[in-house]
């Protein structure tokens, strides 16, 4: 069950979400549709029947415990501390026992990056049992460097894998999907996902989405769209990239203000340069149907 939650805590480790408010950010909405896209690949499936509950009871716990336990700054994380936050709160919400949820944690079983830092974990541990509180010799020392450097390279490796599994997933579910988009596609771009119900905050729901990455720069496809949609308002944000709006909201806002232009059709351009992405921009579309 764990390995389903950190799919989403190796998003946010890894710098993957990228804007600093978990609560209002579409980025970290991505993150709660991405569970939906699980859920209809049928992930939750084998959990569910080990637990004793359904699918649709994993995936609201889920949402429900990630609410509660993202700090306002994503970007604050603390991993030990949300790894507990996320368990305590799936076992409260599912109303499963500790022991059945270990239990069908070891049916069920780890991937193979799950496995190697795990592995590496326990020798991370083993090595301080050995030694203890005493000074540790240049040898010791060196171990002590390339253990560390072991444990950390597994943890990246399973965090990199759960992305790829995620990503995977929602593009083989976006295949095919764009021509209900009506806002115009930009031609050398790739589908990763589409929500075409769109993003449900709880409090409100914005309109269907769909995202695309190209090899293109972010100037040249800024370009593109402000060509192909005239009319539209133009926004730059600082870290982030481009947005052009069907219309001006009237009131000042900033990128995470998602709440102010929901409603209304746009564009968003993200640099990926300055987040360290394979592709340098991703194309999010939100379209009136």
């Amino acid at each position: 069950m764990k390995s389903t939650v950190t799919r989403f805590l190796a998003c946010v480790s890894l710098g993957f979400v990228g804007v600093v408010s978990a609560q209002t950010s579409p980025h970290m909405e991505q993150m709660l549709a991405m569970m939906d896209a699980q859920y209809e690949q049928g992930y939750f499936k084998a959990p569910a029947k080990c637990l004793g509950v359904t699918e649709k009871a994993i995936l609201a716990a889920t949402k429900k415990s990630m609410a509660a336990c993202f700090p306002e700054d994503i970007t604050a994380v603390d991993d030990d501390v949300l790894d507990a936050c996320m368990e305590a709160k799936m076992l409260n919400n599912l109303g499963v026992s500790a022991a059945k949820m270990s239990q069908c944690k070891q049916q069920l079983g780890d991937t193979p990056q799950q496995e190697q830092a795990a592995a590496e974990q326990h020798a991370l541990e083993a090595f301080w049992e050995k030694v203890g509180d005493r000074e540790l010799t240049n040898a010791e020392q060196d171990e002590l460097h390339r253990l560390s450097e072991a444990l950390g390279d597994a943890q990246r490796e399973q965090a990199l894998a759960a992305i790829e599994s995620t990503a995977a997933a929602l593009r083989k579910s976006a295949a095919g999907s764009e021509a209900s988009i009506t806002l115009p596609l930009y031609q050398n771009a790739t589908i990763d996902a589409h929500y075409d119900k769109g993003y449900d905050f709880g409090n409100f729901k914005t309109l269907p989405v769909a995202m695309f990455s190209t090899q293109d720069q972010p100037k040249a496809v800024l370009a593109y769209y402000q060509k192909k949609l005239p009319g539209y308002k133009f926004y730059e944000f600082d870290g982030i990239g481009y947005m052009l709006l069907e219309k001006d909201p009237g009131v000042d806002f900033e990128f995470t203000d998602f709440a102010v232009y929901k409603n209304l059709p746009h564009v968003i351009i993200e640099d990926l340069n300055l987040q360290g992405a394979g592709a340098n921009t991703r194309i999010s579309l939100f379209y009136r149907k």
